[in-house]
């Protein structure tokens, strides 16, 4: 087995390996990148490397993503790590693969360009958070730092607007530089939240009017962004595991029925967008909710159905999804640190922990 870095000739067979090996659980979901691997994985970090397994033959057998971002760690802007994308084909996850892997990722981590990264793995892959966590071959330490769970709402039952004494507002190019002088001070208070530039009309990718604010005496006191990405970064069910996969019909109709999400039939890629640099003055659960149902409702207009929203279970927003009708998938957030590094760990804590659903 040989480990070595993939390049752009490898895209095609690293969109149909991922394509292939689905992220287990009771619904087994998979990641389609068309039509660029390598053109999806700018989504997730400014320098992505693609750590690959070749067997005998030269094919794939395994591979990972090391990717670097610009975030606020206790308060300041910092460059950290995410590690994505692990797949191991069935026939070679027994032997040394995985802990030759990370010993290759250990030579990448030695250029100092991070302390450490972040990973997620869903809760219902109690296989590989188990492995992966347990230290064993040389692993690096995964550090459990709490659950994250991303919420599914249909955007047409979204809840409707209420009376309030702020107003929502769709940036537009003139307003976008106020967005972003917000998003530069309550960013911050959450750990690990995006650092957005803002560069050439858009801000952190997105164009203006992608992104809303909520204003109270002409001050913006809170900003959301929609992020659409089904033309490069598709959410695809594959499956259901036994007992899923026998309720599904049962669930679709009380489902249907309530306005909460179906269950789509396997093979199927979701009509989603991600809600991303969500940030909100104090808090207030009401600028929240306010901010995430016009998102909905200009989504669903757009002939969109799902809106998904990631928060960390500490978060107090997460109090202000309660009228949302809501599928929730939960998944462990590690920190993941080699030696060196560990004595940082203690220094994260204290802060709300935040990760941008659109990027992982």
């Amino acid at each position: 087995m040989r480990f070595e870095l993939a390049g752009e000739k490898d895209d095609g067979e690293l969109r149909r390996l991922l394509k292939e090996t689905a992220m287990a659980g009771r619904i087994a979901l998979s990641a389609g990148r068309e039509p660029s691997y390598f053109g999806a994985l700018k989504a997730e970090g400014f320098l992505n490397q693609v750590i690959v397994a070749r067997d005998e033959a030269g094919a794939i057998a395994a591979f990972g993503t090391r990717s670097l971002r610009r975030v606020f760690v206790n308060g300041k802007p910092e460059q950290t790590g995410y590690l994505g994308n692990l797949r191991i084909l069935p026939a070679r996850r027994r032997g040394s693969v995985l802990s030759r892997g990370y010993d290759f990722l250990r030579k990448l981590h030695s250029d100092g360009k991070t302390a450490f990264y972040l990973t997620t793995i869903m809760s219902d892959n109690r296989q590989a958070a188990g492995l992966l966590s347990s230290g064993r071959c040389g692993l690096p330490a995964y550090n459990y730092w709490g659950e994250y769970v991303t919420s599914v709402f249909c955007a047409a039952s979204a809840p409707k607007p209420q009376k309030t004494d702020f107003e929502i507002l769709q940036a537009t190019p003139e307003t976008l530089a106020s967005v972003s002088d917000f998003l530069g001070r309550e960013g911050p208070r959450r750990q690990f939240f995006p650092c957005a530039e803002l560069s050439g009309g858009s801000l952190g990718g997105l164009e203006a009017e992608n992104f809303y604010a909520a204003t109270r005496g002409g001050e913006i006191i809170g900003v959301m962004a929609k992020r659409d990405q089904r033309d490069s970064r598709q959410l695809v069910v594959s499956g259901y595991g036994k007992l899923t996969g026998a309720l599904r019909p049962v669930y679709n109709l009380w489902a249907k029925a309530a306005g909460y999400p179906q269950l789509p039939p396997p093979a199927t890629a979701l009509n989603c967008c991600y809600v991303s640099f969500a940030a909100v003055s104090g808090d207030e659960k009401k600028v929240f909710s306010a901010l995430l149902s016009r998102l909905a409702s200009d989504w669903a207009a757009q002939g969109g159905e799902l809106v998904l929203v990631g928060l960390h279970s500490s978060d107090p927003l997460s109090a202000a999804l309660a009228g949302f009708k809501a599928f929730k998938i939960k998944s462990g957030l590690y920190v993941v640190t080699f030696e060196e590094h560990e004595r940082r760990l203690a220094a994260l804590r204290g802060r709300t922990p935040h990760l941008e659903i659109a990027t992982i």
